[in-house]
């Protein structure tokens, strides 16, 4: 019998989704833009990285406070269940339907996906996914909100993965220091008081 594994148990629940996207491999489609943000490898065609003006956007903010080379991560447009994407490692998966119908939204999402990322690198995948299933599993509101003690702290290695909140809060508040004027967000600031 096979061990069960958080792992084992995330990728199938992943890979139960389909293909999503927008013609059902999990790729985005021919005729697709990502945007100014990302360019697509010319090496795998159906995964991006970030541009030349995503990386400016990004590498201070994410380099010098984490020491996450922003260039090195993985982007590609598939199912993502109900949000606007998710996270293994560096490879972060977007919805291409929300990227595009919500474009002022793109920076906010790439900053909360890369700041799992950063997590990833301090938990390991099994201590990340062990700790952000349940408090996924808690629903939206009690998993985003950002609280009171969390909004205006900065974010830095000090408190990427502290257990006063959830690795989302941190992700949604880390985001909202990396893109300051983005009003949208999922949940905005301060929901949770």
């Amino acid at each position: 019998m096979p061990s069960f594994t958080v792992e084992s148990w995330w990728t199938d629940h992943l890979s139960q989704g389909g293909g999503g996207g927008r013609n059902g491999s999990g790729q985005a489609g021919s005729g697709f833009d990502p945007g100014d943000l990302l360019e697509e490898k010319a090496e795998r065609p159906g995964h991006y990285r970030l541009s030349i003006e995503g990386v400016d956007k990004f590498d201070t903010a994410f380099y010098t406070r984490f020491g996450l080379d922003v260039a090195q991560e993985d982007f590609s447009f598939g199912w993502s269940g109900a949000g606007s994407g998710y996270t293994i490692g560096n490879s972060v998966t977007l919805n291409s339907e929300v990227w595009q119908l919500i474009p002022e939204n793109q920076e906010f999402t790439l900053a909360h996906e890369m700041t799992h990322s950063v997590q990833y690198g301090e938990l390991g995948t099994g201590g990340f996914l062990s700790r952000y299933l349940p408090e996924w599993c808690r629903g939206q509101d009690a998993n985003y909100g950002i609280p009171d003690s969390l909004l205006g702290s900065p974010v830095n290695m000090s408190n990427i993965v502290s257990p006063s909140y959830t690795l989302d809060q941190i992700a949604q508040q880390n985001a909202h220091l990396v893109v300051p004027d983005n009003t949208i967000g999922w949940w905005k600031r301060g929901e949770l008081n």
